[in-house]
């Protein structure tokens, strides 16, 4: 899926990707999904693959990024674009 919520406004955005993080049988797939929104990856992925350049940076869960960046790039971004 590419940047599937990315032309929704915000209020529908955030009610989609509610939604969509609710539905069981998405639950038991694996689904890959490129997504610029930092905030939609933490709230919906189990692992997130950070890109820089088109190189992998960190590949781990959303808590691995946030409490155990790979490098300097992987704090900054995380820390500049997720609360």
């Amino acid at each position: 899926m590419d940047e599937p919520f990315g032309a929704l406004d915000p209020i529908n955005r955030q009610k989609i990707r509610k939604d969509f993080s609710e539905l069981e049988e998405f639950k038991r797939k694996t689904i890959v999904m490129v997504t610029h929104d930092i905030r939609e990856a933490f709230e919906l992925a189990d692992r997130i693959c950070l890109m820089d350049h088109g190189q992998i940076v960190q590949l781990g869960t959303p808590g691995e990024l946030r409490d155990h960046p790979a490098n300097d790039f992987v704090s900054t971004f995380v820390k500049g674009q997720y609360v």
